[in-house]
Parts: C-alpha cells; sequence; structure tokens
C-alpha cells in the first residue's frame, strides 16, 4: 500500500527520472539518474514506448488519447527543444546539400543571365 501511495504521486514526463517495474505481485521504483533535491520527479507513463522518438505534439496526443493528461504535455522535454528531431538521417542530410547546391546554380544562372 506504501508503495502504491508513493507511486501514483509520480506525474508523466518524456524524460523520466524513474522507472516503475512491477512483476509478481511486487513493484519498483528505479532512478534512472541522480536526481537533484527539490527536482520535479516524472515516469513514463505511456505503453508504446516507440512513442519515445516522436515529436512533443505526437506524444501529447498519446497522453491525451490514453486519459492521462486533458492538455499539452508541459513536462521540461515538451517544453524545451526537441532534440530527437535534431537527430539528421543521412537521406535528410543529402536532400538539403543538393537543395542548396540547386538554389546555388539557380542564382548563378539568373546572374549569367543578368550579365550578357
Amino acid at each position: 500500500l506504501h508503495l502504491y501511495e508513493q507511486a501514483s504521486l509520480l506525474r508523466h514526463s518524456c524524460a523520466a527520472d524513474v522507472e516503475f517495474v512491477y512483476s509478481g505481485g511486487m513493484g519498483a521504483i528505479t532512478a534512472r539518474h541522480n536526481i537533484a533535491p527539490q527536482k520535479f520527479i516524472g515516469q513514463w507513463l505511456l505503453e508504446d514506448f516507440n512513442l519515445w522518438w516522436k515529436g512533443a505534439n505526437v506524444r501529447s496526443a498519446a497522453l491525451q488519447k490514453a486519459g492521462l493528461l486533458n492538455q499539452e504535455c508541459m513536462c521540461e522535454r515538451c517544453q524545451g527543444e526537441d532534440t530527437c528531431r535534431a537527430i539528421k538521417c543521412p537521406g535528410c542530410f543529402d536532400f538539403q546539400k543538393r537543395l542548396k547546391a540547386a538554389r546555388l546554380l539557380m542564382l548563378m544562372s539568373s546572374s549569367a543571365v543578368l550579365m550578357a
């Protein structure tokens, strides 16, 4: 009963500080890293761990659909820079490079026409 009373106080966080594991009628809350005093402590509440890699808007929608939140997620991760989208895939990088080269070529072509 005491563990339930403590675990039920934990809120959702997309950058979870703790992990709750329930097995064989027993539960355990384990810190994932050192937690500073007076820091808000949150846990990942969604069942679909693939959502961790998604953007804040997708995670918020999933939390609302699951009935875990009534509004947009306000955790530190969702309100900060979305680091998952900062991870660029090689295809995106190549596309951006090709786009930049095409713009430069167009600029050079239009300059050549103006000089002629």
